[in-house]
């Protein structure tokens, strides 16, 4: 996913199922499946009109996209969770851009704290897992976890 980019990987009705023995790969899926041609044209400012509505029913999709266990390896875990996190952010950054936080709302996403929520879970997924497993998104992560939470390595 890059910015000013097209949508290289295009599901349809000739996409090819995931098996069952893919766990990761259709969880990882399903968390970008609601990010489609709609979404890349207002993220990449070709669409400049954007409805809340729309918005909050992508972060919700994006949100609950995954079960609350991952049956999957910890190394598979660290790249489905992190990327939706990551996706979340990504989401997160257009509610500014159309003028749609506040600093009370029912919608947590429409806060300005969002981004502090989506980094505690991250930090709390950090916790739970070997720090070898977030190694998959590079030594600055790995770095990052052992300066800042040194009981992790142990």
């Amino acid at each position: 996913m890059r910015r000013n980019r097209p949508i290289t990987l295009q599901i349809g009705p000739l996409s090819p199922l995931v098996g069952e023995d893919e766990l990761g790969l259709r969880y990882l899926t399903s968390i970008f499946r609601p990010l489609n041609e709609s979404f890349f044209a207002v993220w990449n400012g070709c669409e400049q009109a954007c409805n809340k509505d729309w918005l909050l029913r992508l972060e919700h999709e994006l949100r609950t996209a995954l079960p609350p266990i991952l049956e999957v390896s910890n190394e598979e875990t660290a790249n489905v969770r992190i990327s939706q996190f990551w996706l979340q952010i990504k989401l997160w950054e257009l509610f500014p851009r159309f003028g749609f936080l506040s600093t009370e709302s029912e919608h947590e996403c429409l806060t300005f704290g969002y981004p502090i929520v989506v980094a505690k879970d991250l930090v709390i997924l950090a916790m739970k897992l070997p720090i070898k497993s977030l190694r998959v998104h590079g030594v600055g992560m790995v770095s990052l976890a052992s300066r800042n939470f040194p009981s992790l390595l142990t």
